[in-house]
C-alpha cells in the first residue's frame, strides 16, 4: 500500500502534459535477505548500473536498457510512452525484460481495483497519516 498507491494515484491524477509510469519486478540476484524478491529501490542498482559487476549479461542488457530510458528522461525524450497515451505502465522484470502493459495486462499481478477501492473507501488518507505518525516519531521509539 505505501509504495503502489501513491504511484497509481499519481499517473492517474497527473496534470502534467508527460506523466511515465513504471514497475520495477526483477527479482534481486544479490545473495542476501531480500534475494529473489523485487524490492522497494532495487531499482537503482539498474539505474545507476551499480549492480554491473555482479549482474548476469541478460541482467547488465536490462540495466543498459533502463539507464538510457532515464537518460532519455532527464534530456526531455520520451524514456517510453507517456502515461496519457494509452494509460500503459512500462514493465521491467521479471527475466529480464522489458515491456508496455495496460492495467488490464497486469492484473494479475496486481490489482488495481483493489487500489481504487481503497483510495475511494476514504481509509487512504487515515492511511497515509498512520505512516507519517508512525516515521515522524521512529525517534521517540523505545523511549
Amino acid at each position: 500500500m505505501a509504495f503502489k498507491i501513491p504511484n497509481w494515484l499519481t499517473v492517474h491524477k497527473s496534470k502534467l502534459p508527460k506523466t511515465y509510469a513504471y514497475h520495477f519486478d526483477q527479482l534481486s540476484t544479490i545473495p542476501n535477505i531480500m534475494n529473489g524478491t523485487a524490492y522497494h529501490a532495487h531499482e537503482l542498482l539498474y539505474v545507476f548500473l551499480n549492480g554491473e559487476p555482479k549482474f548476469d549479461e541478460k541482467q547488465k542488457q536490462l540495466a543498459q536498457r533502463m539507464c538510457e530510458a532515464w537518460i532519455k528522461f532527464a534530456y526531455g525524450e520520451d524514456p517510453w510512452q507517456p502515461f496519457d497515451q494509452g494509460n500503459k505502465w512500462m514493465g521491467f522484470g521479471p527475466d529480464n525484460c522489458m515491456a508496455l502493459k495496460s492495467e488490464a495486462e497486469d492484473k494479475t499481478v496486481r490489482c488495481y481495483s483493489r487500489f481504487k477501492k481503497i483510495v475511494e473507501s476514504g481509509i487512504w488518507p487515515r492511511f497515509v497519516s498512520a505512516i507519517d505518525n508512525l516515521v515522524n516519531r521512529r525517534d521517540e521509539m523505545g523511549q
